[in-house]
């Protein structure tokens, strides 16, 4: 549900999607991917658990955000919007299956820049930590 919540977030800002036209994709892009474009996957899970809770409560969910550009111009800006989008938000999401997520934080937590001279693309690696309830 989170990666739903995560979507909808990115496809959903105004300026970040102004630059990325809906291109979020799971993993990995396919050739033929216009850019710039973003990438998403889970790396951990850590559930805030005690003894008096049941199955669902606090979780903070690392997610790597990748952008990936023709140029490193295009990756920044694409950088920059997804900045302004998630750093520090909170915020309650609907779903589509009707239910919802809450975000208490989301967080950076690292960024780091290469150049992928085999395929011609810059690329800005983004780890985010998301604060929410499962």
């Amino acid at each position: 549900m989170i990666e739903e919540a995560l979507v909808s977030m990115l496809k959903n800002d105004g300026v970040l999607d102004s630059l990325i036209s809906g291109r979020v994709y799971a993993f990995v892009l396919w050739q033929g991917t216009d850019y710039p474009a973003i990438t998403y996957q889970r790396i951990s899970t850590a559930r805030v658990l005690s003894h008096d809770q049941d199955a669902y409560g606090l979780t903070d969910t690392r997610f790597q955000i990748n952008v990936y550009a023709e140029s490193y111009e295009a990756v920044r800006d694409v950088v920059e919007a997804l900045r302004e989008a998630a750093q520090g938000y909170k915020g309650f999401f609907t779903l589509v299956s009707g239910s919802g997520v809450r975000i208490d934080a989301i967080l950076p937590a690292g960024e780091r820049d290469v150049f992928e001279p085999e395929v011609g693309l810059y690329h800005s690696m983004i780890d985010y930590i998301i604060s929410h309830e499962e």
